[in-house]
């Protein structure tokens, strides 16, 4: 069955937040409509869904360990063993989400699948 995107209500720019008290918030450079720039990439899903992608990278599942970089600078997500495109400029299919503790002000980046 494919992922069910849920409605999500922003509140002061932002979702959240997840069970891990974490926040998200889209950068409008990245949304499916911003201009495209050769050093930003864009999501297909609109704000409400991108936050359902920063939910599941950010939730541990079945007990086991949240996607995140070995050096702790991030969180990975995926939908549907990446079937789901997620990127509009080259069909990325894994998002990645900076650990803004670490990297404040890094934007959210793109893994290409």
């Amino acid at each position: 069955m494919p992922f069910q995107f849920k409605t999500h209500k922003m509140v002061d720019g932002k979702f959240g937040p997840t069970p891990n008290n974490h926040y998200y918030q889209p950068m409008p450079y990245h949304n499916p409509t911003a201009t495209k720039r050769p050093d930003k990439t864009r999501w297909v899903l609109n704000a409400s869904q991108q936050y359902d992608v920063f939910e599941l990278a950010d939730t541990p599942l079945d007990g086991k360990d949240n996607w995140m970089n070995d050096d702790d600078s991030g969180l990975y997500a995926m939908i549907d063993s990446c079937q789901t495109i997620l990127g509009k400029d080259n069909g990325e299919r894994l998002a990645f989400f900076p650990n803004t503790a670490k990297h404040s002000g890094r934007p959210l980046a793109w893994i290409s699948y």
